[in-house]
C-alpha cells in the first residue's frame, strides 16, 4: 500500500476534490481564509455502473496542481451545474458561497441565500447516444434529446438518486438504473434525509427510436430499504449481464450487500454488519482481484473505523475475500459517495484502489 499524504504532496484525482474537502475543511474552525490545492488527472470514469472505474493509465504524479484560494473556510461542499458549467458549490463558514468551476480552479461568488441542490441533480444528468436522463429535484424522471419536448418518463423516485448504466448496451439498446419508491422506514439518515429506495427503475433506450425509451419499475425482493444512491453495476455471475450490488440495510442488522438481475431476481447476498444503522458503503464493482477477478468493494461503518472489504460471488453468497482496515469515504449526513476510484496506478499490471485513509487527510493506493 502506498500512502499520499495531501498535506505536503497533494496529489488529488477529480473525482476526489470533494471528498477531500468534504473531510478536511468541513470540521475546521470557522474564520479566517482558506486554501485548497491538489492535482486534477482529468481521468475519465467508466461507463457501466454506478461505481467509479477509470479508463486507461493513470500517472497521479504527473497530474496539474490546481489551488483555490477562498475568503472563508468552508462548511459543505456538493457538486452542481451552475450556468451551464460543471464544478464545486463552497458553503462558507460566514453564510455565503462561492463556486469552483472544475478544473480550471477559478473561483465566484454565488448569489445571496444560495442552498445548494435540495434535492436533485447533485451529480450531472447522464449523457447518452442521442440525448440525456435528469433526475429532476421532484423526484422525476426526464428524457431529454435535441429539437424535441422533454420526456417525463416516471416519478416517485428517491429525490438525490443518481443514474447509472447497468449494461454495455445489446445491440442498439442501452439499459439505465435509478432507485425508486423512497420510504420513510428506515430513519438512519445517515446520507442526508431519512428517505430510503425500496426499488429501482430501468429505462431501456433503443438507438433506433429514443423517442420512446421503455420504463420498468422493480421492487426490492428482499426486506430492508436500499440505504444508498446510485445502483452499482458488475458482471460477477456466469450469466449474460451486469448483475446490480445493492446495499440492503434493516433495523435488525444493518447493512449487507445483494446481487440482483436488472429485473430484480436475487443472484446473491453477503452477511449483515449484525447491528441495525451500522452501513457499507458500495464503492464498486472492479477486476481488483489477485488474478484480475472482479469483487465487489466496499467500506465497512466508515464513520467509526472503516474497514475496506473485497467481495466475490461463491455460490449464491457473495463472500469476503480480504478486508482491510483504516479507510473512511464518507461523513454522516453528506450526499458525496463517489470517493473511490479503481485504476491502474502503477506499473505492475494490476488495477488498484485509490481511497481515503480513516482521518480524510491522506489518498492511500492499495
Amino acid at each position: 500500500m502506498s500512502k499520499i499524504d495531501w498535506r505536503h504532496a497533494p496529489i488529488r484525482v477529480l473525482l476526489f476534490l470533494t471528498a477531500l474537502f468534504c473531510g478536511t475543511m468541513a470540521a475546521a474552525q470557522t474564520g479566517g481564509p482558506a486554501v485548497l490545492e491538489g492535482r486534477y488527472a482529468g481521468i475519465e470514469a467508466a461507463g457501466v455502473g454506478g461505481g467509479r472505474i477509470a479508463k486507461g493509465e493513470i500517472h497521479l504524479p504527473g497530474a496539474r496542481e490546481v489551488r483555490v484560494s477562498l475568503p472563508e473556510k468552508p462548511t459543505r461542499l456538493e457538486w452542481i451545474r451552475w450556468e451551464g458549467e460543471i464544478g464545486i458549490a463552497a458553503h462558507l463558514a460566514n453564510g455565503g458561497a462561492v463556486f469552483i468551476q472544475v478544473p480550471s480552479g477559478h473561483v465566484s461568488p454565488l448569489p445571496a441565500g444560495f442552498s445548494g441542490n435540495p434535492s436533485g441533480e447533485y451529480w450531472p444528468p447522464y449523457s447518452t447516444s442521442g440525448g440525456m436522463l435528469t433526475v429532476t429535484r421532484d423526484g422525476s424522471l426526464v428524457w431529454s434529446e435535441p429539437g424535441r419536448q422533454d420526456m417525463e418518463l416516471g416519478a416517485e423516485l428517491l429525490p438525490d438518486t443518481r443514474v447509472a448504466a447497468i449494461d454495455e448496451g445489446n445491440g442498439s439498446i442501452r439499459r439505465f438504473a435509478v432507485f425508486a419508491s423512497p420510504t420513510p422506514r428506515y430513519p438512519h439518515g445517515i446520507l442526508g434525509d431519512r428517505l430510503e429506495a425500496a426499488g429501482w427503475v430501468v429505462v431501456s433506450i433503443s438507438e433506433d427510436s429514443p423517442e420512446s425509451p421503455a420504463f420498468r419499475r422493480i421492487p426490492l425482493p428482499v426486506d430492508g430499504v436500499i440505504e444508498g444512491m446510485a445502483p452499482i453495476a458488475a458482471d460477477i455471475a456466469p450469466s449474460d449481464g451486469f448483475e446490480l450490488i445493492l446495499p440492503v440495510s434493516t433495523a435488525e442488522g444493518g447493512t449487507r450487500l445483494i446481487a440482483v438481475t436488472g429485473e430484480g431476481s436475487l443472484v446473491a447476498e453477503g452477511e449483515p454488519i449484525g447491528r441495525g444503522f451500522r452501513w457499507r458503503h458500495v464503492l464498486f464493482g472492479a477486476p481488483v482481484g489477485p488474478e484480475g477477478q472482479t469483487e465487489i468493494a466496499a467500506i465497512r461503518t466508515p464513520h467509526i473505523g472503516g474497514v475496506l472489504e473485497f467481495y466475490r460471488l461463491v455460490g449464491n453468497k457473495l463472500q469476503v475475500v480480504h478486508e482491510r482496515a483504516g479507510y473512511s469515504t464518507h461523513r454522516i449526513g453528506e450526499r458525496t459517495v463517489d470517493t473511490a476510484l479503481a485504476g491502474y496506478f502503477s506499473s505492475d499490471g494490476g488495477m488498484g484502489v485509490l481511497l481515503p485513509t480513516q482521518n480524510q487527510r491522506s489518498l492511500a493506493l492499495i
